[in-house]
């Protein structure tokens, strides 16, 4: 049997399935969790963080204004909830540095808005050079595991890892050099 995608069982949730409803923040809680405990290092607050950002989400989900697919939409508030996090415990780290630097579409402002466009610019062109290079990127970042993408693509881990490589490879020349190399 086949599994119904977020996507679909929020669509399904929106309607009133009380059923997709449920398995879709069953979902939601177990990326967030997963992504939580990579970006905050394994913090006993990380499931305090994902429970306000489902909470977040169980609030606004219904009325948002979401166009194409809720996974980034429910992925920002989970974003927002771990710098909100580091904030408040007066924490600036490496991670959330990086975290504000590396998001094309994140609420908070970015130090430099300019690597912000060319961040955004690079990956449109690494989309256009590699789809599926870009895909394992995203997929990583919103903080999908390993298994699960290797499982989502079709995939061996080892050609994940090398794919994986080669896609931050192409975007970090991208990012110096202002294009990307075709493969």
């Amino acid at each position: 049997m086949k599994h119904a995608t977020i996507q679909q069982l929020y669509l399904g949730a929106r309607a009133g399935n009380t059923n997709d409803e449920k398995e879709f923040f069953r979902l939601l809680h177990e990326r967030f969790l997963a992504f939580a405990e990579f970006k905050t290092g394994n913090s006993p607050a990380a499931p305090d963080i994902v429970q306000t950002a489902l909470m977040t989400v169980a609030d606004k989900y219904r009325s948002a204004d979401i166009m194409d697919d809720i996974a980034p939409w429910a992925h920002r508030i989970l974003l927002n909830h771990i710098m909100h996090y580091y904030r408040a415990h007066g924490r600036k780290t490496d991670r959330e540095i990086h975290m504000s630097e590396t998001c094309a579409d994140q609420q908070v402002s970015s130090p430099d808005p300019l690597l912000k466009l060319k961040l955004r610019e690079c990956l449109k062109k690494l989309h256009a050079a590699n789809a599926r290079h870009a895909r394992i990127l995203n997929l990583r970042y919103q903080g999908y595991s390993t298994e699960e993408i290797t499982d989502k693509l079709a995939m061996s881990r080892n050609a994940f890892y090398i794919s994986l490589s080669r896609a931050r490879t192409m975007l970090q020349e991208c990012l110096d050099k202002g294009d990307i190399p075709h493969e």
